[in-house]
């Protein structure tokens, strides 16, 4: 992963996502991309609240069903997200 919002030319722009990286809100603690890492979005595995930092850096929450995708850049899974909310950056 890198920022893809920085370097347009980044492959992660034109195809398949590189990795992802898996977040399941136990334990109200926050997932990030790693340094200098933002995902191309997020997709929802079980339904509920998805709190993110934004690749712009606001926070965000948005209420999603199962099986959706969540199309914004970002950088971190915030602790506030449902504890019943599976969720993969990608």
């Amino acid at each position: 992963m890198a920022n893809p919002f920085v370097d347009t030319f980044h492959p992660a722009q034109s195809g398949l996502a590189k990795d992802m990286i898996k977040h399941t809100g136990s334990g109200g603690s926050a997932t990030g991309a790693g340094d200098g890492n933002v995902g191309i979005g997020i997709y929802v595995e079980v339904a509920g609240t998805i709190a993110f930092e934004s690749a712009a850096g606001n926070n965000r929450e948005v209420v999603a069903a199962a099986g959706a995708y969540i199309v914004c850049g970002v950088k971190q899974i915030l602790a506030t997200t449902t504890v019943d909310c599976q969720i993969l950056v990608i």
